[in-house]
């Protein structure tokens, strides 16, 4: 039950916010706040104090972010494809959601189990921990994009080549470095 409660508490809520808000921002802070979680379940795992009632919280608690975590990405297409391969962008993240979440998802997140019991979830703070690493060095072109444009304006899409990218040492300093902003 606390697995799909926030679907319906904070789903209706999750488009409204991820057309308000700064998608690269929210993806971060997703990102950020999924590896608090999963690293306080995994110490709660180690130290013996995952009872039901923090398991029924902590799964409430991913479930909130994941619904707007799983629609921040499909926000995200049109300013990384552009124009003339949106189809094809919105094609290769739904197959990589539907066969990592579904065909992958379940063998890969079991096996881990066979180890021990904190180990499937603190590979996943770990990995939650790379993407949000990975994203907060992430630059856009041209700017920090709004998630409204004024009446009437669009943004105008990033180039394929000219969409996120690590920024590197010799521009992270400089002007041309864009730093995401709250």
């Amino acid at each position: 039950m606390a697995g799909k409660l926030p679907w319906t508490c904070v789903g209706p809520f999750a488009g409204a916010l991820v057309d308000r808000l700064d998608r690269w921002r929210s993806l971060w802070n997703c990102d950020v706040a999924r590896v608090l979680v999963t690293g306080a379940l995994v110490l709660l795992i180690l130290t013996d104090r995952a009872g039901i009632t923090v398991l029924a919280v902590i799964s409430f608690l991913l479930t909130s972010i994941t619904t707007l975590a799983e629609n921040l990405p499909q926000a995200i297409v049109p300013d990384l494809a552009g124009g003339g391969s949106l189809d094809s962008a919105n094609s290769r993240l739904m197959g990589g959601q539907l066969v990592s979440s579904e065909f992958l998802g379940a063998p890969l997140g079991t096996a881990p189990f066979a180890l021990s019991q904190p180990v499937p979830f603190a590979v996943d703070t770990l990995s939650f921990a790379v993407f949000a690493i990975r994203r907060g060095r992430w630059r856009r072109c041209g700017g920090v994009r709004t998630a409204r444009p004024a009446a009437g304006a669009q943004n105008p899409p990033c180039p394929p080549a000219e969409g996120p990218r690590p920024c590197s040492s010799a521009t992270r300093g400089s002007s041309d470095a864009r730093p995401l902003q709250r």
